[in-house]
């Protein structure tokens, strides 16, 4: 391993321990003389050819010492000169993140012209920040196996967990892609997750916490994560990918990156314990490669530099899923046809930097990226739901990043930062192309599983839906630092916008199935495709500001963290139109503000230097943060967005009956579904009759009409009523918003030169939770019922009789006048994260580096007051808590003689929750209720979360690297294993129990697994 590589690693090892500082890259220390005395008046020069203007320089202040701060990362060499001593030199120091180099001198009195050098070492504690930040330089980037998508560098983070996932969750050498995963870490909310880039937000604002540009890894430079004890500057205090560009230089130089995977070089883990309990195909490689050339150099020799890249990339992999037979059937029949998930990417980058005077810098980066997902959602439960290939989404994203930054160096004192960017982009959302758009979707409940299938999720019956955003983030700073002393004012000003044009049909909606048979139907009122013109239907639009004020002082051995931060908020949408629709008429709505928060969040950090030899530092901090919010806020209280969905039982045939015609849907002369005809048994009534898949009746009309034969679930559909509003005392407050604390503790220790422990304990609380209150519903219009659990010995509640549900009176069913305000009105919800962190870092001389850690904690909730206070008075499961779940990170590298070098990454992972939805069908409910209960069926979940776990996950992945080098130039030839034990661990379990006597066959089958060990090629050509 190089040594630059060497001591990349060893930072980014002192990072992940807890490290971070005030402003992007600083080197910082004290001057003596030799007595130990402090020396002011001393000249600092730092030089890196990461630097344009080649060198910055400053004074050390009355108590000998000095700060530089908005440096590059790099290797630098740092030069301190004062008239009557030594010249005294440190090499190889390397920044990365935003931690401070702590680098100190001491000056021997002799002559000037005598220059004493020495080798610097990377720091290991960080004796002045509290900000906990993991980097992955470019040279760690190129060093370990992964997948090179920023997600994958995100779960390496000892304590970080994932969210959302589309696709394939634990990444195996890049075939999950970039599947827009959210992360956390000590008990936080993934929806808080922001990506930036060069400090500036690429965040969707549908999605808060995904960003629809594929951030291609050749184009950055080092990849910051700041996951815990978030500064000021930040809003949220979520994990924060922060991508910093790569820049040119002063020589021409070019880096072209390949790798590639074969199906053939992939290993079958499908174990028979596996097939046993129904995964029908493993997880596996369909397609996997990546082409990043790129080039970057001079266009006017120490003024302006320029670095471009282009990557393509395909990601594609077989899931546990058949395809339909046809996919336009009533009736789900899977052919032996594996479904997959496909990932493409094309995307171009460049980035100029202009050093404009000796203290002015200019930057801009231009970033064309395309990307397609051509089965979004694909193996996914969504809820209650598992989306089956032909529902999957055929997602296409364009979009364009413009970012321009301006930094100046006022003085030695002050640092101005200025920088700006907007991404405008289009998301095209289509059905598969084998799916006839004008049918309804279908979810089909099996004895044991429901399937989404059809046309895309709960988009069924469009025929395409386009979304367009704007993504617009200022950020401006001025900062002040002298040796002992940095303080940073500034704001960050972020808005949004965004619109749905729809095109579709005017049969829209879909069926429930059980078993094949009819017994729901879902419309919906969207707006249809009129000629070729889609209808521009659905607006909305945020705005988020935000001032604060960072400062950090040291005084002798404490350096004081502290900072203010203001946030405001406001969300709403514009004056717009409804079109009129099959189910509604066209209605108009005036614009209006939604929402506007404003509140204070202070951040303190305390660091003290234990032993006053920089070897142990002891780390308090406390921090309030606001939460995550986009356009979807607005959204869920648009007019346009409300009463545009109903469901209404349905039996096929109901409202044509005629007697003595034998066919599959049976009835009572009253009218009464035969529900034993529908589950397979012989039929007990007179009237059975045809149906056509179609549900005839007008979803409007509330009470039973045509062949819908129950009221519907929402009486205003179709209709401009309002139903759900927002409390003006809430929604326009000060301090309302949700938001967190955090407040952690710990020492980070050197052990020995190179080698560092940190042990620190986090606790997370929520605050200011929100609740909805129906104000045409009480407490007592809501009817008890039980549920009597399956007999199965896998169940912990087997047999056993579970009481506390509720369901609304048939009088109160499906009237809405909601209104959302604080949670304190009714009463108390909790939710606590408490757990510990112990990670150990070492840089040893023999080259083997080791960092990592365990992570333990555990999660508290608790609605029981809330909920009791609220409608639906249920107890049932409200209050809850998680065991200690823990996980291990590990990553190493090692180098050998001859240019070999080993790399490596583990992690061990908790399992996935258990939960058990068992469906129960009218007859049972309503025989609990001792009336006809509202819906055809009811999921109830019958496991207590926080009690069953699934197995734990092991992967381990390996590389190794021959490098050949030249005169000028190097090839690196790398071969990686991933899952290298051939681990089968599964990633999704099928929480759906199916009907309570459908026996369970399928619950906990097998949905998504880790693939296969796979062996990849990579390689990597430099000059």
């Amino acid at each position: 391993m190089s040594r630059r590589l060497f001591v990349s690693v060893t930072v980014l090892s002192s990072m992940l321990a807890g490290a971070a500082g005030v402003s992007a890259q600083s080197i910082g220390g004290t001057i003596t003389d030799s007595t130990g005395a402090v020396l002011p008046g001393v000249t600092i020069e730092v030089r890196s050819p990461a630097l344009i203007e080649q060198v910055r320089a400053t004074v050390s202040d009355g108590a000998g010492e000095y700060l530089i701060i908005s440096l590059e990362p790099g290797v630098y060499t740092t030069t301190f000169t004062l008239p009557g001593f030594n010249t005294l030199v440190r090499e190889g120091v390397e920044l990365v993140g935003v931690a401070t180099a702590n680098v100190d001198g001491v000056l021997q009195v002799g002559s000037v012209d005598e220059t004493i050098t020495v080798s610097g070492t990377a720091p290991v504690v960080d004796i002045q920040n509290v900000t906990q930040q993991a980097v992955m330089t470019r040279e760690v980037i190129d060093a370990i196996p992964t997948g090179k998508a920023f997600n994958n560098f995100g779960v390496l983070v000892p304590g970080m967990t994932t969210g959302t996932t589309y696709g394939v969750g634990q990444d195996v050498g890049g075939q999950s892609g970039q599947s827009h995963q959210d992360m956390a870490i000590h008990g936080g909310d993934a929806r808080d997750q922001r990506i930036q880039v060069d400090g500036l937000n690429v965040t969707a604002w549908t999605v808060n916490s995904a960003s629809a540009v594929w951030l291609s890894d050749g184009n950055f430079e080092e990849v910051q994560v700041d996951h815990s004890v978030i500064s000021a500057e930040h809003e949220l205090g979520g994990v924060r990918f922060n991508m910093i560009p790569r820049s040119g230089g002063n020589n021409f130089s070019s880096r072209t990156f390949t790798n590639f995977g074969l199906q053939s070089m992939q290993s079958n883990n499908i174990t028979p314990e596996l097939t046993a309990a129904g995964l029908p195909e493993p997880n596996r490689l369909k397609e996997l490669w990546m082409f990043n050339p790129s080039i970057g150099g001079p266009i006017v020799q120490d003024k302006l530099w320029f670095f471009g890249g282009y990557t393509r990339q395909k990601a594609d992999s077989y899931v546990a899923f058949y395809n339909d037979v046809d996919p336009n059937a009533n009736v789900y029949a899977p052919s032996t046809d594996q479904g997959f998930d496909d990932q493409s990417v094309h995307d171009a980058a460049l980035r100029l930097t202009w050093q404009a005077s000796s203290r002015d810098k200019v930057q801009l980066f231009v970033n064309d990226n395309s990307n397609v997902h051509g089965h979004l959602l694909v193996g996914t439960a969504l809820g209650t739901i598992n989306v089956m290939p032909s529902a999957a989404v055929r997602q296409h994203v364009d979009s364009r990043t413009v970012q321009a930054s301006w930094t100046s160096a006022i003085n030695n004192r002050f640092l101005f930062e200025f920088a700006a960017g907007v991404i405008p982009n289009d998301q095209k959302f289509l059905p598969q192309n084998d799916v006839d758009a004008t049918l309804p979707g279908v979810v089909e409940i099996f004895g044991d599983l429901t399937a989404s299938r059809g046309i895309a999720s709960w988009y069924l019956g469009r025929k395409d839906w386009i979304r367009h955003e704007t993504n617009t983030n200022v950020r401006a700073s001025l900062s002040y630092v002298t040796g002992t002393h940095s303080a940073k004012f500034g704001t960050t000003l972020q808005w949004g916008d965004d619109e749905a044009r729809q095109g579709g049909h005017q049969f829209q909606g879909r069926n429930i199935n059980f078993m094949g048979s009819p017994i729901q139907a879902q419309y919906s009122s969207y707006p249809v495709e009129v000629g070729e013109t889609k209808t521009l239907w659905d607006q909305n639009y945020m705005r988020s500001y935000g001032l604060y004020a960072q400062d950090q002082w040291t005084v002798d051995r404490l350096s004081i963290n502290m900072g203010l931060r203001f946030d405001y908020f406001s969300g709403g949408y514009p004056a717009h139109t409804m079109p009129e629709t099959r189910w509604g008429a066209a209605t108009s709505f005036p614009g209006a503000v939604v929402a506007s928060w404003k509140d204070l969040s202070p951040r303190l950090g305390l660091v003290y230097d234990l032993t006053g030899d920089g070897k142990t530092a002891l780390k308090v901090t406390a921090n309030r943060y606001v939460d995550g919010l986009g356009t979807n806020f607005a959204r869920d209280i648009n007019p346009a967005m409300q009463n545009t969905t109903v469901s209404r039982t349905w039996f096929d045939g109901l409202g044509s009956a005629a007697f003595g015609i034998p066919a599959r849907y049976c009835f009572s002369p009253a009218g009464v579904p035969d529900y034993a005809y529908l589950l397979g048994l012989a039929p007990t009534s007179p009237y059975c009759v045809p149906g056509d898949g179609i549900a005839q009746g007008d979803p409007r009309i509330v009470g039973p009409n045509g062949e819908l034969i129950q009221p519907a679930s929402n009486a205003a559909f179709g209709t401009p009523e309002i139903t759900q509003f927002l409390d003006p005392a809430w929604a326009f407050g000060r301090g309302n918003r949700f938001a967190n604390w955090e407040f952690s503790g710990g020492v980070q220790r050197e052990l020995t030169e190179g080698m560092s422990l940190n042990v620190s304990v986090f606790r997370r609380v929520f605050v200011n939770y929100q609740a909805q209150n129906n104000r045409l519903q009480n407490a007592a219009d809501f009817d008890p019922f039980s549920v009597t659990v399956p007999t199965d010995s896998r169940l912990p509640t087997s047999g056993q009789v579970l009481s506390g549900f509720y369901e609304v009176s048939p009088a109160k069913y499906g009237l809405e006048d909601a209104i959302t305000t604080s949670a304190d009105n009714f009463g108390t919800r909790k939710r606590h994260w408490n757990g510990v962190d112990v990670t150990l870092n070492a840089r040893m001389d023999n080259g083997l580096l080791l960092q990592g850690g365990v992570s333990s904690g555990t999660t508290m909730n608790d609605t029981c007051d809330l909920s009791a206070n609220l409608n639906n008075p249920s107890q049932v499961w409200c209050k809850t808590s998680t065991p200690m779940l823990t996980q291990m990170k590990l990553l190493g590298s090692y180098t050998l003689p001859g240019g070999v070098e080993l790399a490596g990454t583990f992690q061990s992972l908790p399992g996935q929750q258990v939960s058990a939805f068992v469906t129960f069908l009218a007859p049972e409910i309503s025989a609990s209720l001792g009336r006809p209960t509202n819906s055809a069926n009811t999921a109830v979940n019958v496991i207590e979360p926080g009690t069953m776990y699934s197995a734990r996950l092991n992967q381990f992945d390996l590389r190794a690297t021959k490098l050949f080098t030249t005169s000028g130039s190097s090839v690196r030839v790398m071969f990686d294993i991933y899952n290298l034990f051939n681990d089968s661990t599964p990633l999704e379990l099928n929480n759906l129990y199916g009907s309570s006597d459908g026996g369970g066959a399928a619950w906990q089958r097998p949905q998504l697994i880790i693939p296969g060990r796979m062996a990849k090629f990579a390689f990597q050509f430099d000059f």
